[in-house]
C-alpha cells in the first residue's frame, strides 16, 4: 500500500483500478486505459471566470492510498484569481473491477462571476467516427457516433451517460451527475478530444455565484459487456509502458513545405541588428493586424511601418483588417487609399478581412472588400476567422468567394501543460480535412497566426497587475520546448497540405527574439529557411508525442531533423541507427 500526504500541483502518480491504468495529476486523472486502448484522455474540474480564463487549482492535503489494483485519493483544491474563490473537496476511488468514481464537493468562498464550474470529461480523438450510445437526462437512450470531421456544434446534448466499445466485448460507460451535461468537439479549438462538460452553453453567462453556494458533481466510469473479467485483466497486462525506443520511418512520399511568415509589432521600428537576424529567416510574409475602428492616424502609421519592414526583408505583406460592419464601406475605402503601392517594396500581397464583432468573414464583407480593395490591383483576398477554427466552422463563408482561407491556432485554448500542447499537434490533420470539406480542395489554407497561447484581440481584458505576464504571453516562448513544439507543428502542417503558416512575432515576448537575443525557435526557423519552396518527406513516428521528425529536401540537398518532445531523454531509431536526444533536444542527423 502507498500512502502520501505530499500535495503539490505537479505531483503525479500512476495507478491501477483492476484492468484500468491511469495517472493522477493536479486534482484530476489522465490517460485512462484498458490495455493499450485509451478510454479517456482525462477528467478534471474546470473553473472558468467571466472572461473564459481557466483558473488552475492549488492542491493541498493530498492523500493517496493505493494497492496493486485499487486506490483511494482525497484532497482539497482551491481556485483563486482576483474576486473568484472556489474551494472543493475531491475524492477519486478506483475499484478492482475497473470502476472509477470522482466527486467534487465545493463551496464559493466569496461572491464572484463565472462562466462555468464543473467536471470536464475528455474522450480522445481516437473515438472519432466510432459508434456510441448516449443516455439523455430524460432516460432516452440513443445510438449514434462520435463525429469524424470536426463538428461545428455540440455533438451530444442533455447527456447523463455516454458509452462506447473500447475493444470487442468491452464497453466503457461514463455517467455524470450534478448538472446538465453536453459534449463538444474540442478539435474546434485545436485540441484532440471530445469534452463532456456541465452547464449548457446556450444558458446565459456569466452568472453570479453567491458566497456560500455549494456545488457538487460526480463522475462514474464502469466497464460492462460480455468479456469475462479474466480476459479484461489479461488485456490490461499489455498496457504497461511505452517501448524504450521510438522508431521513425521515412516514406518515399513528399509534400510541399508551407510558406512560413511572422507577425510583426507595427508599433516597433526594427533595429539594424534585428533586421539582420530576420533576413536570415527569409520570411515568406509578414502579417500586420489593423483595427480599422481605431483612429485612422493610428492604424495608418502601423500600416506604413509594416510596409517598410516588409520592404527591408523582401517579404510579402499580409494585412489582417478588423472591420466594423456598420462602417465597412468607409473603413475599407480608407484602407485602400492608405495601402502602399503593390509594385513597391513592402506592397500588400494579401488582404485578410474580418468582422470586428464576430471575428469571421461574411459573404457581404467579402463582396465589399473585393469591390473596394480590388481596385488597388490584383491581390489575394482571404478571410475565415480571426478567433478560433470553431468560429469559422460555425460561420462558413460561401464557397468560391475567397482566394485564401485563414484561421489562427493555439495549442492551449483549454489546458497549458506540455503534454496537452504536444498531443494537440495531432488535431491539425482533421481540422484541415474539415476545412477542405466546405472550402474545396483548391483554396489555399493559411494557419495564421500560430501562438502558444490564444492571442489578445480588440476588446480583450485589461492588462494584468504589474509584474505579471499578459494572458496571451507564455513564459515558455523563449524555451527549448517552444522550438521543439514548432518543429512538430510544422511537420503536421506540411502533412495536412497547409499552404502557409504564420509563426509568432518578429520581436517581443511572444516572438522569435527579444532585446536580449534570439530564442531557440528562431534557430529552428533559421535551419528551415534554406528549404523554402522545397519538400517535406512524409515520416511516421511510433510515439509521435515523444519524438517527431522533420525531413526536408530542396535541389538535391537534404536535412533530417529529430525532435524530443519530452522533458526527459529519449532514444530514437532511424534507418537502423540509434540516436540519443536530451530533453527537448532538436538534432540534425
Amino acid at each position: 500500500m502507498i500512502s502520501s500526504s505530499r500535495g503539490t500541483m505537479s505531483q503525479r502518480s500512476t495507478l491501477s483500478a483492476g484492468p484500468l491504468s491511469l495517472v493522477y495529476e493536479r486534482a484530476g486523472i489522465r490517460w485512462v486505459r484498458f490495455g493499450s486502448h485509451e478510454i479517456l484522455r482525462g477528467i478534471y474540474v474546470g473553473v472558468r471566470d467571466a472572461n473564459w480564463r481557466t483558473i488552475n487549482p492549488e492542491v493541498r492535503d493530498l492523500k493517496i492510498q493505493a494497492d496493486a489494483d485499487s486506490f483511494h485519493i482525497t484532497f482539497v483544491a482551491q481556485h483563486q484569481h482576483l474576486d473568484l474563490d472556489f474551494l472543493w473537496n475531491g475524492t477519486i476511488i478506483g475499484e478492482p473491477d475497473g470502476t472509477l468514481s470522482i466527486t467534487m464537493d465545493g463551496v464559493a468562498m466569496r461572491s464572484f462571476l463565472k462562466n462555468r464550474i464543473g467536471f470536464c470529461v475528455l474522450h480522445p480523438d481516437s473515438c472519432a467516427g466510432r459508434p456510441c450510445t448516449v443516455e439523455h437526462v430524460d432516460g432516452h437512450i440513443a445510438s449514434t457516433s462520435f463525429p469524424s470531421l470536426v463538428s461545428p456544434h455540440q455533438a451530444f446534448m442533455n447527456v447523463r451517460a455516454l458509452a462506447h466499445e473500447v475493444t470487442p466485448g468491452v464497453i466503457a460507460e461514463v455517467r455524470v451527475d450534478g448538472d446538465i451535461f453536453e459534449t463538444e468537439d474540442q478539435r474546434n479549438w485545436s485540441d484532440t478530444s471530445f469534452k463532456t462538460y456541465g452547464t449548457p452553453v446556450d444558458l446565459p453567462f456569466p452568472v453570479e455565484v453567491a458566497a456560500g453556494t455549494r456545488i457538487r458533481q460526480d463522475v462514474h466510469i464502469r466497464l460492462r459487456g460480455a468479456a469475462p473479467v479474466a480476459s479484461a485483466m489479461a488485456a490490461a497486462m499489455h498496457v504497461s509502458t511505452a517501448p524504450d525506443i521510438v522508431s521513425i520511418e521515412a516514406t518515399d512520399a513528399t509534400v510541399p513545405l508551407p510558406r512560413i511568415g511572422l507577425m510583426i509589432d507595427a508599433t516597433h521600428a526594427l533595429m539594424p541588428r534585428e533586421c539582420d537576424r530576420l533576413e536570415l529567416l527569409a520570411p515568406s510574409h509578414l502579417r500586420v493586424d489593423l483595427d480599422l475602428s481605431a483612429p485612422a492616424a493610428e492604424w495608418q502609421a502601423m500600416l506604413g511601418n509594416a510596409a517598410i519592414q516588409a520592404g527591408v526583408l523582401g517579404a510579402r505583406l499580409h494585412v489582417a483588417a478588423l472591420v466594423s460592419s456598420a462602417d465597412a464601406g468607409v473603413q475599407l475605402a480608407a484602407l485602400a487609399d492608405a495601402a502602399p503601392n503593390r509594385g513597391s517594396g513592402g506592397g500588400v500581397d494579401t488582404w485578410l478581412v474580418f468582422d470586428r464583432a464576430t471575428g469571421t468573414t461574411s459573404a457581404s464583407l467579402i463582396a465589399r472588400a473585393r469591390e473596394t480593395l480590388g481596385a488597388h490591383g490584383p491581390i489575394q483576398l482571404g478571410g475565415g476567422s480571426d478567433k478560433h477554427f470553431a468560429d469559422l466552422n460555425r460561420n462558413r463563408p460561401p464557397m468560391g468567394l475567397l482566394d485564401l482561407l485563414s484561421f489562427p491556432s493555439s495549442p492551449q485554448a483549454h489546458a497549458d501543460d506540455v503534454e496537452t500542447m504536444v498531443e494537440n499537434v495531432g488535431s491539425v490533420g482533421t481540422v484541415i480535412k474539415t476545412a477542405r470539406g466546405f472550402a474545396g480542395m483548391q483554396v489555399p489554407i493559411d494557419i495564421s497566426p500560430v501562438t502558444l497561447k490564444p492571442r489578445a484581440r480588440a476588446g480583450a481584458p485589461s492588462p494584468p497587475p504589474l509584474g505579471s505576464l499578459p494572458d496571451h504571453i507564455d513564459a515558455r516562448q523563449g524555451s527549448p520546448f517552444a522550438a521543439a513544439w514548432t518543429i512538430s507543428h510544422l511537420r503536421a502542417c506540411a502533412g495536412a497540405g497547409v499552404a502557409s503558416v504564420t509563426y509568432f512575432r518578429t520581436v517581443g515576448p511572444d516572438g522569435v527574439m527579444n532585446n536580449d537575443g534570439v530564442f531557440p525557435v528562431y534557430r529552428v526557423l533559421a535551419d528551415v529557411a534554406p528549404f523554402a519552396g522545397g519538400q517535406v518527406l512524409v515520416t511516421r513516428s511510433t510515439q509521435p508525442t515523444r519524438v517527431d521528425a522533420l525531413f526536408l529536401e530542396r535541389d538535391g540537398i537534404r536535412r533530417r531533423i529529430l525532435v524530443n518532445l519530452r522533458p526527459e531523454p529519449q532514444r530514437v531509431q532511424v534507418s537502423g541507427s540509434t540516436f540519443e536526444l536530451d530533453a527537448y533536444e532538436i538534432k540534425a542527423i
